[in-house]
């Protein structure tokens, strides 16, 4: 290392002594190394191939934010949603829509479908594209998750529009090896409970229940196949709560699709599940029913690092929390400049995050 820079250091000083009487570098080109080997030993080619990689990998995994419902059933967010859909909803300076389209696209998705129905003039975002359900009023959430389905064809991350989360989940929601992904949460059962209907799940245990329950395990459990789920299981014997994201490769998407087109099929305007008939079904009925034909459904585990907004304490629990970081970037309340507010970001704090059901 030594004799490396003592020798550069000669070779750099006869370089520009040559540049200086020469008033020129064309003469030197040849003895020098080529911008070519520059960016190599800087590893520029190798970022370059990961980069398309990631892209390659990533990039045509489509985002679809089912956000067509109308949620003024909430009776304390009624004031706030009389003239616009829960999903622009202001928070921290722009609406809920935006930070989520946001955070897809940092994570390298770049291509946004947003399912509208109520209010659906009011929905704007910068590059999104609009799906329209026009049977928003009488379909849930299957039906709006299956309309934006319908208009791709590989990978998608799914996501329902009254969540905020850590831009980490979709990441590691999109690097998952399986077809049909769900991010699952075990914080639900510590936090307080309230007045809510959680979308509750209980996965399979891999754990012989004949060993020794009590020791603890070596391997960490990022995803774990999911036995069953719904808002009617018993909260005793669930372990994880569904937070309405979820990853779905090529073959998972064509599983959906098929899943849904056969339980419109067999059960036609019979009670599916918790739904008084397949078209007035969640998605959480949809896919307990795949998992009942057999498809394996697995779940990413998470704790914490997002939240819902189902009442009014959310939005303002939400709003403080974005309020305070505000204080934090720019003190003493100045104005913040257009580029230090686009810091102004979720990044998951579990202080920010709901009451549970």
């Amino acid at each position: 290392a030594n004799h490396g820079i003592r020798a550069s250091i000669r070779a750099m000083t006869e370089t520009f002594q040559r540049i200086c009487e020469g008033g020129t570098t064309h003469d030197i080109e040849e003895n020098i190394a080529s911008m070519d080997e520059v960016f190599r030993l800087q590893g520029m080619y190798a970022y370059r191939e990961e980069e398309e990689r990631f892209l390659q990998e990533n990039g045509n995994t489509t985002a679809v934010i089912p956000a067509a419902g109308d949620h003024r059933f909430q009776p304390d967010l009624a004031r706030l949603l009389q003239n616009q859909p829960l999903c622009m909803l202001n928070l921290g300076g722009k609406p809920l829509l935006e930070h989520q389209c946001e955070i897809f696209r940092s994570v390298g998705i770049s291509e946004i479908k947003v399912v509208v129905g109520y209010q659906k003039e009011k929905i704007q975002a910068k590059g999104i594209q609009l799906i329209e359900n026009p049977d928003f009023q009488t379909k849930k959430s299957a039906h709006s998750v299956i309309c934006g389905l319908n208009e791709i064809q590989g990978k998608a991350l799914i996501s329902y529009s009254d969540i905020i989360f850590d831009r980490q989940i979709p990441s590691d929601l999109i690097q998952s090896p399986y077809p049909l992904t769900l991010v699952i949460d075990r914080a639900f059962s510590s936090l307080p409970r309230r007045d809510k209907a959680l979308d509750l799940v209980i996965t399979a245990d891999p754990v012989d229940p004949a060993s020794n329950a009590s020791s603890r395990r070596m391997k960490m459990e990022k995803f774990k196949k999911i036995a069953s789920m719904g808002k009617k299981l018993d909260p005793g014997k669930a372990d994880h709560e569904f937070i309405g994201m979820l990853f779905v490769t090529k073959q998972g998407l064509e599983s959906l699709k098929s899943a849904w087109q056969e339980a419109q099929k067999t059960f036609g305007n019979k009670p599916f599940y918790e739904a008084p008939s397949v078209e007035t079904a969640s998605l959480t009925d949809l896919l307990q029913f795949m998992i009942d034909s057999g498809s394996e459904v697995y779940g990413m585990v998470i704790e914490h690092g997002w939240s819902e907004i189902f009442s009014l304490e959310d939005y303002e629990r939400l709003e403080r929390y974005f309020a305070e970081k505000k204080s934090q970037l720019f003190p003493r309340h100045s104005e913040p400049p257009e580029a230090a507010a686009k810091n102004l970001e979720w990044n998951g704090d579990p202080s920010a995050l709901r009451a549970s059901g």
